[in-house]
């Protein structure tokens, strides 16, 4: 059974979230300076065929999809780092109890303890990235 979580593990888990919410938007500031670098319209140009010119459409693609999944990261770890602040971080969200410490370790901007989670992207119908 979990319990609930000391000032020294909103501490810790703070940081954690921090830490990882600086590495993301390296990231994404990377992802975006090497989208400006190599756009389609140049990647496209010098594609000597259609498989190429399809090819350098995927890497685009790919980069995109890159920067939306670490943008929907940052939010959640916005959304945790409100919760530390409200004092009502690594409790679920849908039935009030403690997550799993962990859980929280793996997961730091967890919303929803295991069963909860699995409940959410069954819910979802499998769209959406799955979480631990």
């Amino acid at each position: 059974m979990a319990t609930r979580l000391s000032a020294a593990d909103f501490a810790h888990f703070g940081k954690k979230l921090r830490d990882r919410e600086a590495q993301l938007r390296e990231e994404v500031r990377e992802s975006r300076e090497r989208a400006r670098r190599e756009p389609f319209s140049r990647l496209a140009s010098e594609a000597p065929d259609q498989e190429d010119a399809s090819l350098a459409q995927v890497v685009v693609d790919l980069n995109s999809a890159d920067i939306e999944r670490d943008l929907n990261e940052l939010h959640d770890i916005e959304e945790a780092l409100g919760r530390i602040a409200a004092g009502t971080y690594g409790i679920c969200l849908r039935c009030g109890e403690p997550i799993d410490r962990e859980r929280l370790e793996a997961a730091p901007a967890a919303k929803y303890d295991r069963l909860h989670q699995e409940l959410e992207e069954r819910e979802r119908g499998g769209r959406g990235m799955p979480t631990l």
